[in-house]
């Protein structure tokens, strides 16, 4: 039986999700150098969220009467185990603009389906947090985003 587009869109940006960096990032934390309490609240916050992404995605595919894909962490990602969270930074956020770009690509695909389109632009608004909060938070210290705070 063939699978509806708008499952096919929805899994392959769950796939996505599921592979995501941030999910490692809050597994690496007790092998990276210690963290002020502000970063740590950061990447559990992160975490959360993108856990909340995937759960979300799921739900619908399953609302949909389909089988939402499951996807294991990108073993690309084990050596953050051994990383400083400083020099996981660019990855993150490189990968957050990925993220960025398949939910505005989805976003086109779902136009037709109200639901997922909404969910899909949901998640998008809360990518566009994330990366202006991962950019703030990796901005130097003689940059205006450090000093405006």
């Amino acid at each position: 039986m063939p699978v509806p587009p708008e499952v096919e869109v929805l899994n392959e940006l769950l796939a996505a999700e599921q592979s995501a960096v941030c999910h490692r990032l809050l597994e690496a934390t007790v092998f990276v150098s210690q963290l002020s309490m502000s970063e740590a609240q950061f990447v559990s916050r992160l975490a959360a969220e993108c856990s909340q992404h995937t759960a979300w995605l799921a739900d619908r595919v399953l609302q949909l009467g389909a089988s939402p894909s499951m996807r294991r962490a990108d073993v690309r990602t084990a050596d953050l185990h051994f990383m400083d969270l400083h020099r996981a930074w660019p990855r993150l956020i490189e990968n957050h603009r990925q993220l960025l770009d398949g939910c505005t690509l989805a976003a086109g695909q779902l136009a037709s389906a109200a639901q997922s389109a909404r969910l899909v632009g949901r998640i998008q608004a809360r990518h566009v947090k994330q990366l202006e909060d991962l950019q703030h938070a990796t901005a130097g210290p003689s940059t205006p985003a450090r000093s405006a705070r």
